[in-house]
């Protein structure tokens, strides 16, 4: 698969600059190829430009296709949108957008010298998930696949102690869109734990920002479930990510 997209000169290059890039199998490959392809002008500040980046990639995840919110959907909406979403353009589209955000959040662990595996090592402890069951991506996908019920975030209601008695968690199973969204936010905060968000607070605004680490574990997590479940077979350049 032959072709390049021009990103504007703010974002660091990802995998989709490359042609014919060869096939990664584990986490820290693609972390290694994420800082071999590291700009040598985003030393100073880099937290928040890697903030912005993932801010804006995330964006693009939701709204760039047209079909975003079907690939997401939750559970019980799935399969009548399976319909809608047959065109392998918009999984193509929404698969280099997904990796687009992990790939700058490979970047910033590198930038803690912390490797990709040892921070999903971390989230699948938290999630009751066998952490040595991810050294290969098609591992991890398995893993993510069928521990999907048990990783979960709280909603707004329970971090509140809201009296409203609805759900006080969201699986990646049920809301795949929830959970993905709440991933990207958690890392962003992590990143930058200063940043206050404007107008009607969020979930996200009564969690504590958490270890980078963590909050990119969950990310890839919920990544490889987003492949397996809902893109498979995408043929995304450089890897499953």
């Amino acid at each position: 698969m032959n072709y390049t997209i021009v990103k504007p000169t703010t974002a660091p290059p990802r995998a989709r600059y490359y042609n014919n890039m060869p096939s990664i199998k584990t986490l820290d490959e693609y972390q290694q190829r994420a800082v071999g392809l590291r700009r040598n002008d985003t030393t100073e500040g880099w937290e928040q430009l890697n903030e912005l980046i993932i801010g804006d990639e995330g964006t693009e995840v939701f709204t760039q296709h047209g079909d975003s919110f079907a690939l997401l959907a939750p559970k019980g909406l799935w399969k009548p949108y399976q319909i809608l979403i047959a065109r392998p353009a918009t999984r193509f589209g929404m698969a280099e957008e997904v990796g687009d955000v992990l790939w700058v959040a490979a970047d910033s662990l590198a930038r803690k010298e912390t490797t990709l595996s040892s921070a999903v090592r971390t989230a699948m402890e938290k999630h009751s998930l066998d952490p040595t069951e991810c050294e290969t991506m098609e591992q991890l996908g398995a893993v993510a696949l069928a521990g999907a019920d048990r990783i979960s975030v709280p909603t707004k209601d329970a971090l509140t102690d809201s009296k409203f008695r609805g759900p006080k968690e969201i699986s990646l199973a049920d809301n795949p869109f929830s959970v993905y969204l709440r991933t990207v936010l958690r890392v962003m905060k992590s990143l930058n734990p200063d940043n206050v968000s404007e107008g009607q607070p969020t979930a996200i605004d009564f969690e504590a920002a958490q270890p980078l680490a963590l909050s990119v574990g969950e990310l890839v997590l919920a990544t490889a479930y987003i492949f397996e479940a809902r893109l498979k077979n995408t043929n995304c350049t450089g890897s499953r990510f």
